[in-house]
């Protein structure tokens, strides 16, 4: 007779009826504790059967000389009479063991295998059991006997304490699952796997990779081993890894589920042909394996600024509202389950072209190109200027420059030539061209031929070569033209009236051909206005005063110049806001001659010149006496300093005038006075 064994959820159990079970159908009647054992299973750490007797009020007990402990008491069921083989066999701990793990040589189910019976010495993956076609009357007891070791093979007693029978048998307790199972390193194509060995001992280690479409790889390894790695796998695809532990043909296994990196995408570029200043049109090969989505993120130092989430399978991504000439980080991010792995590229929008270039004739003969800037961020620029095909300048230009002048060496007046300007950045460039025609050759030797204070006359020699159609002149102050002027192209003069005494001005001769021009300027200033309004006094007997009124036109300041007999005395530069000076330090009764000149930006009015004389000094220590005479005076002094001419000596009565005598300057300083009343 065939007992089955059945594989439970944490339990695997298998036996066989063993050769002392035959013999007994052939012995005696059962005694009334006889031992019919059945449903034996094994945990880790424990075993278990069931025991069944047609004996009433019996007790067995269930001991290992393997396991060293007491012998442990077998509980009666609390069922109604069960039998043999068919009773309901109880687990470890009085309950059904069950097992997760797999029989050795099956991929899971719950398959069921027969073993023949054998003697009552059962041996390892042997039970005795009754006929199943019997039915028994009597009591069931489960038997457990626990604290064990796991995957070990145990050498079991049951014995009746009522008429001692006895029954052996042979038992292996599951191996323990391996513990820490982990995937210590993923790549798209592997796993690295690594454990260490559960308690107990195990036989073997058997490694089971699974796949929704079944199972894989089902690998043999020592019970040594602590790490495998699983190559050629698919990348981003989610397995089952099985760690199977075996020992004495039980098993016991522990699953996790994992998963290889997804593949990074391949060949990302830049389709340049498809993108713009403003745009860029991205495109990658689709990468291997399984993955959910695909994330494209653009970067900008750092900063995300787009993203977008794309299916599996597609190839393109197009970015728009980028700034032209900036430098990006696109981020390909391939996503299978919670793992990614990515591709990265710098990218980079085309510079936009400048705006408002124009090429245009310089007032030297040379080209002056001049542009707004680019929208968005460049570099530098580079300029080149041809003459048909014929490069014939070059440079590089910084940034923040707006305008670049060719000089007019090299270049014939008259002729067409074309710039090309491109704004350069990151290695990307945008070009913008313009042509232009050289000025015709401009005057030379322009300068002022004459001033006075209300006119100047510009003079010029032409040109040596070149044609011109006229000259046209302009006259200016600061940014106000004052007047215009066009004349024949064989003139070479010209003069402005009716200008502003003592002011600056720029006159600009511009030569004119066709549409073409070419300017030559020079300045110049009309001479200050004359002090007209100007007085000069005597201010005591060492000092003059001068006074006078600005006269018409720019003036910057006065130089006051005091002469005497033709030699300098004194120079003074008043400021254009004085209209008075004190001239001091001057002999008393002395002629002077002042000379006032109004001055304009270094150009000096013509003098106006007037004469003052200061006012004579006193005489000193005059003394009057009669010299012993009734009708006469004479009066001494000492002579006064300075210039005198002579001397006026006045005799007075009260306020009448009685007599007035002029003594000259070269005879001695005194006087008489006769015919006088005396005592008066």
């Amino acid at each position: 007779m065939m007992l089955k064994c059945k594989v439970h959820v944490y339990f695997c159990c298998m036996w066989t009826i063993s050769e002392l079970l035959q013999q007994t159908r052939a012995a005696p009647p059962l005694l009334p504790c006889s031992i019919s054992v059945s449903s034996p299973a094994s945990s880790p750490d424990a075993v278990s059967l069931t025991v069944s007797t047609p004996g009433p009020d019996c007790r067995f007990f269930l001991s290992s000389p393997d396991a060293g402990g007491d012998a442990a008491e077998c509980r009666r069921q609390t069922t109604g009479g069960g039998g043999g083989g068919g009773g309901g066999g109880g687990g470890p701990r009085g309950e059904e063991l069950e097992t997760n793990e797999l029989r050795e040589g099956r991929e899971g189910g719950p398959d069921e295998e027969e073993e023949e019976a054998g003697d009552k010495e059962l041996t390892s993956d042997q039970v005795a059991g009754e006929d199943g076609g019997n039915k028994h009357t009597g009591e069931v007891f489960t038997c457990v006997l626990d604290h064990l070791e796991p995957g070990t093979t145990y050498n079991l007693e049951i014995r009746s304490q009522s008429d001692e029978e006895t029954a052996n048998l042979t038992l292996h307790t599951t191996p323990s699952a391996v513990r820490g199972l982990a995937v210590s390193f993923r790549t798209c194509s592997s796993l690295g796997l690594s454990w260490q060995p559960g308690p107990g001992r195990t036989q073997r280690f058997r490694l089971q990779l699974w796949e929704n479409s079944g199972l894989l790889r089902n690998d043999t390894l020592e019970s040594t081993a602590t790490q495998l790695t699983l190559l050629n796998l698919t990348a981003g695809r989610r397995y089952n890894v099985t760690m199977v532990t075996e020992a004495g043909g039980l098993q016991n296994s522990r699953t996790i589920e994992t998963q290889t990196a997804p593949s990074a995408v391949s060949s990302l570029t830049v389709d340049s042909s498809n993108s713009t200043m403003d745009r860029l049109l991205l495109s990658w090969q689709q990468p291997e394996g399984d993955m959910d989505t695909l994330i494209v993120t653009l970067l900008s130092s750092g900063t995300k600024l787009w993203e977008t989430t794309l299916p599996p399978d597609a190839t393109q991504a197009t970015i728009d509202q980028l700034t032209p000439g900036s430098a990006y980080q696109v981020t390909v991010i391939s996503k299978s389950g919670k793992l990614t792995n990515q591709s990265e590229f710098t990218v980079r929008t085309a510079p936009a072209p400048v705006s408002g270039s124009s090429l245009s004739p310089s007032s030297s003969g040379g080209l002056v190109l001049s542009w707004s800037p680019p929208a968005g961020r460049w570099d530098s620029y580079r300029v080149l200027l041809f003459d048909g095909s014929q490069q014939l300048a070059g440079a590089v230009l910084q940034r923040d420059q707006l305008s670049f002048s060719f000089p007019a060496d090299g270049l014939l007046p008259g002729r067409v030539y074309r710039a090309v300007l491109t704004v350069q950045s990151g290695g990307m460039t945008a070009q913008s061209i313009c042509e232009a025609a050289t000025a015709p050759p401009p005057v030379f030797d322009l300068h002022i031929h004459h001033s006075d204070e209300t006119s100047l006359s510009a003079m010029w020699n032409h040109a040596p070569s070149g044609s011109r159609d006229s000259y046209f002149l302009t006259i200016r102050h600061g940014n106000i033209t004052v007047d215009t002027r066009e004349v024949e192209p064989n003139m070479r003069e010209c003069t402005f009236n009716v200008l502003t005494p003592g002011r600056q001005y720029t006159i600009t001769v511009t030569t004119r051909s066709g549409k073409l021009n070419s300017s030559v300027s020079v300045e110049g200033r009309t001479v200050p206005m004359a002090l007209r309004s100007i007085t000069l006094s005597s201010s005591g007997v060492n000092s003059l005063q001068a006074s006078w009124e600005k006269p018409p036109g720019d003036v910057d300041s006065y130089t006051l110049t005091v002469l005497q007999d033709g030699v300098v005395l004194q120079n003074h530069s008043v400021a254009v806001g004085s209209s008075s000076l004190l001239l001091t330090g001057l002999t008393p009764g002395a002629l002077y001659r002042l000379q006032a000149v109004t001055v304009s930006g270094g150009v000096h009015a013509v003098a106006t010149s007037l004469e003052a004389r200061t006012v004579p000094a006193s005489v000193s220590k005059v003394t009057v006496a009669n010299g012993g005479r009734s009708g006469a005076l004479q009066v001494l002094w000492h002579p006064a300093g300075g210039v005198v001419d002579s001397y006026l000596v006045r005799l007075q009565d009260g306020s009448r005038t009685v007599h007035t005598l002029a003594v000259s300057r070269s005879s001695p300083p005194q006087c008489s006075f006769s015919s006088l009343v005396a005592g008066r």
